[in-house]
């Protein structure tokens, strides 16, 4: 740094200490401000340029070559300026209103108004700057100007204030970091909903997965973030929540409802009737199809779905319509891959039978008007089964 920009800064005030501080004084000073205002251990917005501060105030002031320069320089200049604070007794003025309008004008030269550039030593944005409250023979009596922020050990904070020279500086509390993570559930957890442990570094909870989460699911858990800073709040864990499929490639999640994939024969689908299956928790199920059911129909079973756990059941999750979804089957037409001769024969005999359906269909392929379903049997796009 060039000599002239030393002009600038006060690096005794940097440091807390007077210019009479021995060596050993002023790498104590430093040192303590380090771990203060260190990055690693501190996270305030300022702490990267007070530690940058005092680390170019303890490169100056702990080489005796520079520091003997520094001396030089910063006390004509602040002996130029009219300041007290380099002039040697200035403690020893001789009388306590020589001493006391010595303050004033320290005080007034030193600390400019609220908007300045620059502060006389202490440049704009060096804000939180930690000011010892000894004084020395070898520098002016700063008690009357510091006295109002004592805290009752000797220090004291000041900050910059835009409505006023200089005021109390608190050490603002700031919400802790929010975390982010995930985790796998097996569908049957899904459904059923799970607790699962979480960990980082020592620290060990557990969280409750509900009912009827879905893959991809964030979930948002309040104050499982990181610690807050000076008393603030923790911050929050995002949790992603990654829910394998079906094992048995038949059952998907949607809100409460679990729908179902209902294989049925061509002949069931056109006649309609009632075809056996098993819900999702393995229990016999009689499911009614309604007459004419296409690719996709839906059909509705109450109170089949998932329950949702209220948080009213002391003693368990109680099944009820406000809590627990609905089983949906989804009508899925099979066709045989192989046919025999004579399972052709009918077919191509069926096909003779139905040419108008037929063309009907075709004309459906190809977007235009097609007869309703009243006149040839064909369905557009509107659902059929009970419910739905």
């Amino acid at each position: 740094m060039a000599d002239n920009e030393w002009l600038e800064k006060d690096y005794y005030a940097v440091l807390g200490v007077d210019s009479a501080a021995s060596d050993a004084e002023i790498t104590k000073a430093y040192r303590r401000l380090a771990r203060k205002y260190h990055p690693d251990v501190n996270s305030s917005e300022e702490a990267e340029d007070m530690f940058r501060e005092v680390s170019e105030a303890y490169d100056v002031l702990h080489n005796r070559e520079n520091k003997c320069r520094y001396d030089t320089l910063w006390g004509a200049s602040v002996r130029k300026s009219g300041l007290p604070g380099a002039a040697a007794g200035a403690n020893s003025a001789g009388s306590a209103a020589a001493n006391n309008s010595a303050n004033s004008a320290y005080s007034q030269s030193y600390f400019q108004p609220a908007g300045s550039t620059t502060y006389s030593g202490v440049p704009q944005g060096q804000q939180g700057v930690h000011y010892a409250g000894s004084s020395s023979a070898a520098g002016p009596d700063l008690s009357g100007i510091f006295r109002q922020y004592d805290h009752g050990d000797g220090d004291y904070d000041l900050h910059e204030n835009p409505g006023d020279v200089f005021t109390p500086m608190a050490s603002a509390s700031k919400k802790g970091a929010d975390r982010n993570a995930s985790v796998k559930l097996t569908f049957a957890q899904a459904v059923r909903g799970a607790t699962v442990s979480l960990s980082f570094g020592n620290e060990k909870f557990r969280a409750n997965i509900p009912a009827g989460v879905t893959n991809g699911k964030r979930m948002r858990l309040a104050g499982k973030g990181k610690p807050g800073v000076n008393g603030g709040p923790a911050g929050d864990l995002y949790l992603t929540v990654n829910v394998e499929p079906d094992v048995q490639g038949r059952f998907t999640i949607n809100g409460r409802d679990l729908h179902m994939i209902l294989p049925v024969t061509i002949s069931e689908a056109i006649n309609g009737g009632v075809v056996e299956s098993r819900d999702y928790y393995g229990n016999p199920l009689m499911v009614r199809i309604p007459k004419g059911s296409y690719e996709g129909a839906k059909v509705r079973i109450k109170g089949l779905g998932i329950t949702v756990n209220t948080g009213n059941d002391a003693d368990g999750i109680v099944k009820t319509p406000q809590n627990t979804g609905d089983l949906v089957a989804v009508v899925s037409v099979r066709l045989p891959s192989v046919l025999t001769e004579s399972q052709l024969e009918a077919l191509r005999a069926f096909d003779e039978k139905t040419g108008e359906f037929n063309s009907a269909v075709a004309a459906e392929r190809l977007g235009k008007d097609y007869v309703s379903e009243g006149a040839s049997g064909v369905r557009a796009s509107e659902g059929v089964g009970a419910g739905v």
